[in-house]
């Protein structure tokens, strides 16, 4: 208690059945002699009453002896008790109370205007008007979800360490030197963002190439997977990012002839995160040549409808007497067995038809070498 401040003090009386009517006293031993005899001790009192509470304030004088000194609460019975006095119903009860010179005992004002910024899946920062205070305001402690969390000197803060996707609640109040303490900010309520997408797709798989001529071939591969969506693929050539792709396949244009490449592809997501690499598939490009022209001058009445070889199997119809399907290809083994069927078409009348099928195994741009 302070001296020349004013204290409140509150009595609550409780029976065991019937509600009696209570008397109280209040003392407060000032000058420490021992007794509560002197003029202004009696802090409080109250005439007989049947009320569930009863309440008063006092104001410590100037003249009270600093330190630790005795208060008397006395109930009794149907009348007003006096210090030292033994009765039949009632009780007494002494406490301790610690008398100081008046001090600072006001409290800052409570902070303005709390608002919530830069809010991530993991933290938000905090802003806030200064409070006043009759001496100075030394900080301002921050409560999350109704807890103290941290003290901090400005009308800022960044808090951290928040879980993602996450409701949460805060203000702020004020202190001084003195350990008064502010009424509270007005309440924030925030929830943090959802946690970023950090988990990279799956690697292709399967890559593989085919359609491979002196200048491009085409790459296929196995669609990779992931935790929210794959964005695209990026195809490397030689090491080097050659190209993006939304699809499972890629044709590669401007190659060298006969030239040695290496492919392999990553997939990557809309947040950024790129897969390890597919298998690495090398592929070498064909011999640039320049072969004879060979047309037939009408399909008007003939043509050949449709080519069968491995894995090509070609429907063409007729192509006014020459096309060019080189963009196609097939894989034949080293000393293996291969068959070739050619299916023609005729307008109308059947005729005789002549077939030849060359295959340059050197690849010197001419079909003139033996086999």
């Amino acid at each position: 208690m302070y001296k020349d401040n004013a204290t409140n003090i509150t009595l609550y009386p409780a029976w065991s059945g019937t509600v009696y009517a209570e008397g109280y006293s209040v003392w407060i031993d000032y000058n420490q002699d021992g007794d509560f005899d002197d003029a202004g001790e009696q802090v409080f009192s109250n005439p007989a009453t049947k009320d569930a509470s009863v309440t008063g304030a006092f104001t410590v004088p100037a003249t009270a002896l600093t330190g630790n000194t005795r208060m008397r609460v006395s109930m009794k019975y149907n009348g007003v008790p006096t210090s030292c006095e033994a009765f039949s119903y009632g009780e007494v009860e002494d406490y301790t109370v610690d008398i100081q010179d008046a001090g600072d005992i006001t409290a800052p004002t409570a902070p303005g205007n709390l608002t919530s910024s830069n809010i991530t899946s993991s933290s938000v920062q905090l802003s806030w008007t200064a409070s006043t205070d009759n001496v100075a305001v030394t900080g301002y402690d921050i409560y999350k979800d109704g807890t103290l969390m941290i003290n901090t000197t400005g009308t800022s803060y960044v808090v951290n360490g928040l879980s993602a996707s996450t409701n949460y609640s805060f203000y702020v109040k004020a202190k001084d030197a003195a350990g008064n303490i502010s009424a509270a900010s007005n309440t924030v309520n925030i929830t943090t963002l959802a946690a970023p997408d950090t988990q990279a797709p799956t690697a292709p798989s399967s890559l593989a190439a085919s359609n491979i001529s002196s200048t491009s071939l085409v790459l296929n591969w196995t669609a990779s997977t992931d935790n929210v969506g794959v964005a695209g693929y990026d195809i490397y050539k030689d090491g080097i990012n050659t190209g993006t792709t939304v699809n499972t396949s890629y044709t590669v244009s401007g190659l060298t002839p006969s030239t040695s490449y290496s492919f392999y592809v990553k997939a990557k997501d809309a947040a950024g995160n790129i897969s390890a690499a597919s298998n690495t598939v090398n592929a070498v490009t064909t011999t640039s040549s320049t072969y004879c022209a060979s047309q037939g001058d009408t399909v008007t009445d003939e043509w050949i409808e449709r080519i069968v070889c491995g894995s090509i199997d070609n429907t063409s119809g007729a192509n006014n007497g020459y096309a060019d399907f080189t963009s196609m290809s097939v894989t034949m083994a080293l000393s293996s067995g291969q068959t070739i069927t050619i299916y023609p078409a005729w307008s109308g009348t059947v005729y005789a038809e002549g077939y030849s099928v060359w295959i340059d195994y050197n690849q010197d741009g001419d079909f003139d070498d033996a086999g």
